[in-house]
Formats: C-alpha cells, sequence, structure tokens
C-alpha cells in the first residue's frame, strides 16, 4: 500500500485542501504526504474541488484491501486512482446507517439504474 499513499498524497497536495473537521482550518497545521498517511487510517477533506474522503477501513467492508475487488479507476489530472463502485458505495452508505448516508442512497440507486441502462 505504500505506492498508493505516495499517490495520493502527490494527488491530493494538488488541490487545496484542510482537514474538514479542523476548527477553525487554517489554525492547524496539516501536511498531507506519505508518513502522515501512514501513521493515519481515515482522512475527510474540504478542497477546491469538494469534499474528499478518503478511507483506510471503511463501515461495512473492513480495509482498503476488502475492498479492491468492488473498486474502479479513475483519472484526475492525469493520476489514476482506484475509488468503490456505485454498487458497493450503496452498501456501505446502508451498512454506516448515519441520516446523511442514508438520505442519499435513492440517488444513487437511481444512479446505478441509469448506469446499468448506459445512459450515465
Amino acid at each position: 500500500m505504500h505506492g498508493e499513499s505516495r499517490r495520493a498524497g502527490w494527488a491530493v497536495r494538488r488541490l487545496e485542501r484542510v482537514c474538514r473537521y479542523a476548527f477553525p482550518p487554517q489554525e492547524l497545521p496539516f501536511r498531507f504526504d506519505p508518513a502522515t498517511i501512514a501513521r493515519g487510517l481515515n482522512f475527510t477533506l474540504s478542497t477546491a474541488l469538494g469534499d474528499l474522503d478518503l478511507l483506510g477501513k471503511a463501515t461495512g467492508a473492513g480495509t482498503y484491501e476488502n475492498l479492491l475487488p468492488d473498486t474502479v479507476v479513475g483519472v484526475l489530472d492525469g493520476v489514476e486512482f482506484r475509488c468503490v463502485s456505485l454498487r458497493r458505495l450503496i452498501l456501505l452508505k446502508r451498512a454506516a446507517g448515519r441520516p446523511k448516508d442514508l438520505n442519499i442512497v435513492r440517488e444513487l440507486e437511481a444512479l446505478l439504474e441509469e448506469q446499468s441502462r448506459g445512459t450515465s
């Protein structure tokens, strides 16, 4: 996973970001690099492109390695990354059980239906 950590650190460093739960964020130093990633597990960031959650362990899924079979590869600004499939994301949202997760499930299911029809 060390290679994944380096790629994640490189890609996220290129975005303006702050830890989402730092109050106020500009007062807390935050360096997102492979060493920080190695010492952490889950990171919730706000970036110039929107919120970004990097999860080393997710409720209902276990570890990153457990999720690998249910990931898809994307490319952002020339950098490859993996994210969970839409089908798996729906399962993870249900497993988390928080209102904010459950509230988005219908929308995700509609996206999955469109995807399966080949319209997305």
